[in-house]
């Protein structure tokens, strides 16, 4: 799980509305670039009604952003929203959409 530091404020979410937006099969993530990496995770109920689902899967995107920022976080806010499907990812697939999302991040530098 990602650390507490590390995950974006509800201040912050008025700066990704002139961020710079990335797109994976079942992502859509929004960057801008800031002096500190901070991360939020967005599931909506359009992509499942169950709550457990939403939370499990929340709980999955800030699980892969830990481990995936390990080796160099780009200096960026960033907001990954889920899309309708993405509930039924492994950790794994999940990762490594993100882990494709990141790396377009960092080259913005």
């Amino acid at each position: 799980m990602l650390p507490k530091s590390k995950r974006l404020k509800t201040a912050d979410f008025k700066a990704l509305r002139k961020a710079r937006t990335f797109h994976t099969a079942h992502l859509f993530v929004r960057a801008v670039p800031t002096v500190a990496c901070r991360v939020a995770a967005v599931v909506s109920t359009a992509v499942t009604p169950s709550a457990v689902i939403r939370n499990t899967l929340r709980r999955r995107i800030y699980s892969a952003a830990a481990s995936n920022l390990k080796g160099g976080a780009p200096r960026a806010l960033i907001a990954v929203s889920a899309k309708k499907g993405a509930e039924k990812l492994t950790l794994d697939e999940l990762a490594r959409e993100l882990d494709t999302a990141l790396l377009k991040i960092a080259e913005l530098g």
